[in-house]
């Protein structure tokens, strides 16, 4: 490895360690609200949490990002008619 990707993989570590304890309460409360919404839509728990380094080399910066997000679904699920089936209606009398 050359000897800048050397400091950007330091200097990740360093950072991502960092952001993650800068976050904790936030990154806790997203993950107790998809284990929540989970168990509420009888689905298993997803949470995402993403570690990004953006290199501007025409700038010379390295950027370093840690987001996390829920994921929310809800769903409805129905059958089809068929149209090649008649449907017959019943009079209750």
């Amino acid at each position: 490895m050359n000897l800048q990707l050397e400091q950007i993989a330091e200097k990740g570590a360093e950072n991502l360690k960092a952001l993650l304890h800068e976050s904790a309460d936030k990154i806790r409360e997203a993950w107790e609200s998809a284990l929540a919404e989970a168990e509420l839509q009888e689905t298993a728990p997803r949470f995402r949490l993403n570690y990004q380094i953006l290199i501007s080399p025409d700038e010379s910066k390295v950027e370093y990002q840690v987001s996390f997000s829920i994921r929310y679904k809800v769903s409805v699920e129905d059958e089809l008619p068929d149209p090649s089936q008649p449907q017959f209606t019943f009079n209750k009398n």
